[in-house]
């Protein structure tokens, strides 16, 4: 079962989670033609003591995740790197 999709950068690209899995994918959204393509690892909470539950992105496109089992609200930045804990 998958969780999302949470659209960034313009609704040019998705991201998406399976569900209790510790990775989230970054997909190329081509609305025009209907098509997703380029599925990219984007996040892990691989050492964040849980699994990512929910998100949601801000603004600036950073994607914010709870980690279920790990007592943490995190924000990953647009280059995958975790930007707050």
């Amino acid at each position: 079962m998958h969780q999302g999709p949470v659209l960034q950068s313009r609704r040019s690209h998705f991201l998406l989670r399976r569900q209790c899995q510790p990775d989230d994918f970054r997909l190329r959204l081509d609305l025009g033609a209907g098509t997703v393509s380029n599925k990219r690892e984007f996040a892990s909470a691989k050492g964040l003591g849980g699994v990512p539950d929910g998100a949601t992105v801000d603004a600036d496109g950073n994607l914010w995740s709870a980690i279920a089992g790990g007592g943490k609200l995190v924000c990953y930045k647009a280059d995958c790197s975790i930007s707050r804990r």
